[in-house]
């Protein structure tokens, strides 16, 4: 039952571009027509977002890590964060969740694309079920898109976070075996310690990943990435900009 409730609850970050629409909107709802303003805004700013980040990976392919870096850079910005920390996370996070690919694919950890299919089915129905949905049906609708193409043109990255999902699953299972710990059922420093551990875990599988290879190129990627973005100049690096360094399909 635990382990079934726990499932449930971390499912729901493969729901991140349905999840970082509902809390710009519903965080900070009120009456206020200010405040609706603001939601409006920051839906249509997210919508925008993601058409910049497929429109670009439209231009360079899904080997191409730019789209991406450019993706959560700007997406860092409408919370606010300074550019310098928005262009460090957005790099950490790319290796992080390439690392635990990486360990996913040399260890034969598996996603079907049946297992895709199934869950961009159940993003699209969780988001028409939102409470908030009309509003960010409306936010899609003005920019000439649709909640369920925005999902649709995710599912490279819902696959990676699948992945992501497997190990942390398989390890989360193995720290409650080797601590026996399985019958705090859910206390505070029960959820705090494998906190801690998992990013323990991480912090491993990154250290592992930077040792091959695959990591120097994903390093040589990310640091013309970094370089295109602080130049704020998309143009003046037309060819650099299409360095490629990993084919995720290459995953199976």
């Amino acid at each position: 039952m635990k382990n079934r409730k726990k499932f449930s609850l971390l499912s729901l970050c493969l729901l991140l571009a349905v999840v970082v629409i509902l809390i710009m909107v519903n965080v900070l709802r009120n009456d206020s027509d200010d405040q609706a303003s603001d939601n409006s805004e920051a839906l249509n700013s997210f919508v925008e977002l993601q058409i910049g980040k497929f429109e670009r990976q439209c231009s360079l392919g899904l080997s191409s890590t730019y789209p991406d870096f450019w993706y959560e850079v700007n997406l860092g910005e409408l919370t606010e964060e300074s550019s310098e920390k928005n262009i460090e996370s957005a790099e950490e996070q790319i290796i992080e969740t390439e690392a635990i690919c990486y360990y996913a694919e040399q260890n034969g950890i598996t996603v079907t694309n049946d297992e895709i299919r199934e869950q961009i089915e159940n993003i699209i129905s969780d988001g028409e079920e939102a409470d908030n949905y009309q509003e960010i049906e409306t936010a899609c609708e003005s920019a000439g898109t649709l909640f369920e193409e925005i999902v649709n043109k995710n599912q490279s990255y819902y696959a990676k976070q699948m992945y992501v999902d497997k190990i942390y699953f398989d390890e989360y299972n193995k720290y409650y075996e080797d601590t026996g710990q399985a019958t705090r059922e859910g206390s505070t420093d029960e959820v705090l310690d494998w906190d801690k551990e998992w990013e323990a875990i991480k912090s491993r599988f990154v250290a592992s990943f930077k040792k091959t290879e695959r990591y120097s190129a994903l390093k040589a990627a990310l640091d013309k990435d970094r370089e295109i973005i602080e130049a704020e100049s998309e143009e003046a690096f037309k060819e650099d900009i299409k360095i490629s360094w990993y084919a995720y399909e290459s995953v199976e």
